[in-house]
């Protein structure tokens, strides 16, 4: 049976149950996504996009001219929460890139970027690959800032994280999440985690900076290879015993190791 029409015999109905009286705990990015999910449609992905070309290619044209409605505005996001955040790889890249470039060359006129006080990211098999470029960065962004305002690496687990990061800011995936030391309500997270999370070191960087020459160091590793004339032998035998081409006159070996004389 078809699945719209199992959807459309079920019945709704309310079903009540008991509640606490106080008032929930809200979190810090709630705000964020009940905004989105009033305000902003959730994208249904490029195949819904080609989808939708390919009906307005091979639908009838009619004779009379129809206004194309442009793209929908959207209203921008609450500046009291987003403001504080960076969400997603991308974004939180973008700005620690920016704030590296502060701290090696501080802007004369330009105001100098809030700084990160922590990134959260999901701890994936693929995160070597994604996420390998937040360490040196956030180090860099960090050089200008004294040690208890540095910008912390937190790596999450991504089954419990990731489905409450995208249930609180109404997004089908999240993987990277920055706080800024500006945030106002994350006050006692940033405490909780520079007091648990280790500041995150890159000593290739701290050796690069003391300015002091290093020799070439050659690396010695005992491993074992075959003979050199044991590949051959196997080589050889694996012909089946197929006499190779030779010379007229000459002598060959066969591969079983006869000389036979070449005709």
């Amino acid at each position: 049976m078809d699945k719209s029409i199992r959807a459309a015999d079920r019945i709704s109905k309310t079903v009540f149950h008991l509640d606490s009286p106080y008032t929930s705990v809200q979190w810090c990015l709630s705000p964020i996504g009940q905004y989105r999910a009033d305000h902003i449609s959730p994208s249904k992905g490029k195949r819904d996009r080609k989808r939708k070309r390919r009906e307005n290619a091979s639908a009838p044209s009619s004779s009379e001219d129809v206004a194309m409605p442009g793209p929908p505005s959207e209203p921008s996001e609450p500046s009291e929460q987003s403001s504080h955040f960076t969400i997603g790889l991308n974004s939180t890249t973008r700005h620690l890139e920016t704030l590296s470039r502060a701290s090696a060359h501080p802007p004369p006129k330009d105001p100098t970027p809030t700084p990160l006080a922590a990134i959260f990211f999901l701890r994936t098999p693929t995160s070597n690959l994604l996420h390998g470029h937040l360490p040196l960065l956030a180090t860099t962004a960090s050089l200008s800032l004294p040690p208890h305002l540095q910008t912390l690496l937190v790596p999450l687990h991504p089954k419990p994280a990731e489905a409450r990061l995208c249930a609180a800011l109404n997004l089908p995936r999240v993987s990277v999440l920055g706080i800024l030391a500006s945030a106002p309500f994350a006050t006692a997270l940033l405490a909780y985690v520079r007091e648990h999370v280790p500041p995150t070191r890159v000593p290739w960087l701290e050796q690069a900076r003391e300015g002091r020459y290093r020799p070439v160091e050659i690396k010695v590793v005992r491993t074992t290879a075959p003979a050199r004339g044991t590949v051959k032998e196997k080589r050889v035998k694996g012909k089946g015993g197929r006499r190779r081409r030779g010379v007229k006159g000459k002598r060959i070996e066969s591969a079983g190791g006869e000389a036979v004389q070449a005709t």
